[in-house]
């Protein structure tokens, strides 16, 4: 229900809901086709919105210069053989980023 009071609160002809991460497995939203017809937009943002070509180096000189620190969001560190635990604890919202190491 979120989601659909999130784009019916945007400016009608050219407002723009963005939806940040990502939601539940399997779930669905469920918006009036009026809300979209009426010049509404709903734009998603998995993982971040960068243009890897033009963004990337600079915040690679962020992160080598110590302005961006990556080790914040990370919750978990698993080797590779234990992968599909790091899944499902993603998938039942358990973590926010786990790294697998190999």
């Amino acid at each position: 229900r979120v989601g659909v009071q999130a784009i019916e609160s945007v400016r009608a002809g050219w407002g723009v809901s963005v939806a940040i991460g990502a939601g539940a497995a399997g779930e669905c939203l469920e918006i009036p086709a009026i809300t979209v017809l009426n010049g509404r937009s709903w734009k998603g943002s998995m993982l971040g919105d960068v243009r890897p070509r033009s963004e990337l180096p600079g915040l690679i000189d962020l992160v080598m210069d110590g302005q961006l620190q990556l080790e914040p969001p990370i919750t978990n560190r698993l080797p590779l053989e234990r992968i599909n635990e790091g899944i499902d604890a993603m998938l039942k919202g358990e973590t926010i980023r786990t790294v697998v190491v190999f």
